[in-house]
């Protein structure tokens, strides 16, 4: 199945590294490239199985919109299965938060 990855979730990645890099001067941009790579791949595996994954149970946003969600490198991804406009089915990927910034 076909993984869409909302521009939303690339920001929030992006961000998120690019200040950890600037708070962070010993955190080596090698390994960050390597965090975000992991990431990304890990995403792409939600089209294999996305209903093995939970809905989503902390964040109200993500439970009103009938999220699922999956963490990977400690970020919490939000999706949802959606039916394409040809009528295929492709996992959405539409929010991303970082573990320490995981709240309602």
């Amino acid at each position: 199945m076909q993984v869409i990855i909302e521009r939303e979730v690339v920001s929030a990645i992006t961000d998120f590294y690019a200040v950890s890099l600037m708070l962070h001067p010993t955190l080596d941009r090698q390994t960050v490239i390597d965090k975000v790579n992991r990431l990304y791949d890990a995403v792409d595996m939600l089209g294999i199985m996305p209903n093995a994954f939970p809905k989503a149970r902390l964040k109200q946003s993500w439970i009103d919109a009938g999220y699922r969600e999956m963490i990977a490198e400690d970020f919490h991804f939000a999706f949802r299965v959606e039916q394409l406009y040809n009528g295929e089915k492709a996992v959405v990927v539409y929010d991303a938060c970082h573990s320490l910034l995981y709240h309602n």
